[in-house]
């Protein structure tokens, strides 16, 4: 069964990528301040799957740091 929220259809069964978007995106156009956690909610039945390792932000916060860095070149490219 299909369902119309937000402007997006939803279908009974979905690619977890596109989910994500769309909450990410729901999150972001919300008229009021809400946590990421509180705009996905627990309504849904979703159970954790996993978690990251402990030392993930060891690992993937020098490379986010790096990405930024990255981006910041490319956004800059061309200005005087």
């Amino acid at each position: 069964m299909d369902d119309c929220r937000y402007g997006f259809l939803f279908q009974g069964s979905c690619n977890t990528a596109d989910l994500g978007a769309c909450y990410r995106l729901k999150h972001a156009l919300s008229e009021v301040s809400l946590e990421y956690g509180e705009v996905v909610g627990t309504r849904h039945g979703f159970q954790l799957a996993c978690s990251p390792n402990g030392d993930a932000a060891e690992i993937y916060d020098p490379m986010l740091d790096r990405y930024i860095s990255l981006e910041n070149i490319v956004v800059n490219y061309g200005k005087v």
